[in-house]
């Protein structure tokens, strides 16, 4: 469980103590001791807010001085 994480499910994606608990259980079949009564057998600490402003901040950091447009750049920030 992570209490006052941001998703309903959340796995590998940079959470130490759950792509830990996720990776062990993978490789070994191992899971955490089970406790008693109705709580989580773990608990993690939620991963801190995302910064909706970082992508921008980034965006301006790297801006050419050719004329290159911002759609440009978002371009290259976010290939597909």
């Amino acid at each position: 469980a992570v209490p006052g994480g941001t998703t309903h499910s959340n796995s590998l994606n940079g959470n130490e103590c759950v792509d830990n608990a996720i990776a062990d259980y993978l490789l070994t079949g191992k899971r955490p001791a089970r406790k008693s009564g109705n709580r989580a057998d773990t608990t993690c600490a939620a991963m801190p807010q995302p910064d909706p402003t970082a992508n921008e901040r980034r965006l301006q950091r790297q801006a050419p001085d050719d004329g290159t447009s911002r759609l440009d750049m978002q371009k290259i920030a976010a290939p597909r």
